[in-house]
């Protein structure tokens, strides 16, 4: 069970006329589906103080002029935004917050807006001090945020999702193609794809950076990822990023130090 958020409560309680208490609790499969008009109000008609102190708090909330990206009522936003700007669906979106719990626990108050103003610096590359207009907090909260966000995702979603530990052999094995198979493999062995792309760069105003990030090769700074995938084009793991001094043997040693 998990507490109602109170976006949710919000939302009862403005558009069924329902009042949820703040101690309430729902089943993640309920708050997906969202369906609250089955709610009755038989056992609810006498409330304490502290209750219609709630109610009225919730409604003066309510009645604020919202941000433009208002990500604690995303059920509430339109689909294409929410998409345009995160590059998720509402669905999606839901189903990734309660994947990382433990945002709720670091940011009391707004832990969907942690959740969402990380998606949407990564996916627009938005300068720090328009995204926080647009979600209504000063630049030095929002780039609290963003960190809080990147930390709990790199715990507790990346490596359920990226990583070799993930991978067993009967799913190498599944992502094999048949060109793979007949080229490189017998019926017994796998192959993965290793390459590493190349993430051009600002020229940075830090020289020691500025130096070790510049490709001779390329004439432009950048940064090198090493991606390895299995032949259908399935991620298995991403490492780095490397600087661009780091060569190819510098990389594939840290590799096998890894794995």
């Amino acid at each position: 069970l998990r507490r109602v958020p109170a976006a949710v409560r919000a939302k009862i309680l403005v558009n069924h006329r329902l009042y949820v208490p703040s101690d309430a609790r729902c089943c993640t499969e309920h708050l997906k589906e969202g369906e609250w008009a089955q709610l009755t109000s038989s056992d609810l008609r006498s409330y304490s103080p502290a209750q219609i102190e709630d109610m009225v708090d919730i409604l003066r909330s309510r009645s604020e002029r919202p941000p433009f990206l208002d990500f604690e009522y995303v059920e509430e936003m339109d689909d294409e935004v929410v998409r345009e700007w995160t590059g998720l669906g509402r669905a999606q979106f839901t189903d990734l917050f309660l994947s990382v719990p433990s945002l709720s626990n670091t940011e009391k108050r707004r832990p969907k807006t942690v959740l969402g103003v990380w998606l949407a610096k990564s996916r627009t590359g938005e300068t720090n001090e328009r995204l926080a207009s647009l979600v209504g907090l000063s630049r030095s909260s929002m780039e609290k945020m963003i960190g809080e966000a990147r930390k709990a995702l790199s715990d507790e979603w990346v490596p359920l999702h990226l990583g070799m530990s993930r991978i067993t052999r009967d799913v190498f094995k599944s992502h094999m193609t048949t060109v793979a198979k007949e080229l490189f493999c017998d019926a017994d062995k796998v192959a993965v794809v290793m390459d590493g792309p190349y993430i051009y760069i600002q020229k940075s105003t830090n020289n020691a950076f500025q130096r070790a990030s510049d490709s001779g090769h390329k004439h432009r700074p950048l940064l090198k990822p090493f991606m390895i995938v299995s032949p259908d084009g399935h991620i298995i793991d991403a490492l780095g990023p490397f600087l661009a001094n780091v060569n190819d043997a510098t990389i594939s040693r840290h590799i096998g130090t890894e794995f």
